[in-house]
């Protein structure tokens, strides 16, 4: 099942329509000029806003991106996932009829790793996809510059507490610095007594 992963923006530009309609369209006009070809296939868009915790579920941080899933080639995995990077521009539906009839998806090497479906940690990105999806669905509700104070407010407290203290006052600092000065304090001189 082809997916691509990705925001959806409002605009009345056609050129910047959200990219669910687009994709839509491109998987539409596959279907029409090619029936026997896309209209095997099931087709659905992952949206980052609605559906959180699939995005950390298959480690997507780049998009757009076009993701085949299907049956397993190995008995190792439980499915095969496999990523087509389509950079900045939707492909035309002749390029998505090309790759999907000619069965040149295959040739994309299917996602292996330790955090891959049935790699040893796969179970990681499950618990991501279900702790940011409790996250998503606290932080939802609250207004953009209200996250921004948050976020201001977290990262300034942070930022104070990793930098408070003397920094002259460190160990390493300590040794380091001349014998005289080791007190953390500057020697003062004393005035000279001649008469």
């Amino acid at each position: 099942m082809p997916l691509i992963p990705g925001f959806s923006t409002a605009s009345s530009d056609r050129s910047s329509q959200p990219a669910k309609y687009r994709f839509y369209e491109a998987a539409k006009a596959a279907c029409s000029e090619e029936d026997r070809v896309a209209s095997r296939w099931n087709w659905a868009h992952l949206d980052f806003e609605e559906e959180p915790g699939m995005i950390w579920r298959w480690w997507i941080w780049k998009v757009p991106i076009i993701v085949f899933v299907n049956r397993s080639s190995s008995s190792s995995r439980p499915y095969d996932v496999r990523f087509w990077k389509i950079a900045w521009q939707m492909p035309k539906s002749e390029q998505i009829v090309s790759v999907i009839d000619g069965s040149r998806w295959r040739l994309i090497t299917p996602w292996e790793g330790s955090l891959a479906p049935g790699g040893p940690l796969e179970s990681v990105p499950l618990l991501l996809s279900q702790g940011f999806s409790v996250v998503y669905e606290i932080l939802d509700p609250m207004p953009s510059w209200l996250l921004t104070l948050l976020s201001m407010g977290v990262g300034f407290v942070l930022i104070g507490f990793l930098h408070s203290g003397n920094s002259a006052q460190t160990p390493a600092r300590r040794s380091a610095a001349p014998p005289s000065q080791r007190s953390g304090r500057p020697r003062q001189k004393k005035p000279s007594s001649s008469t």
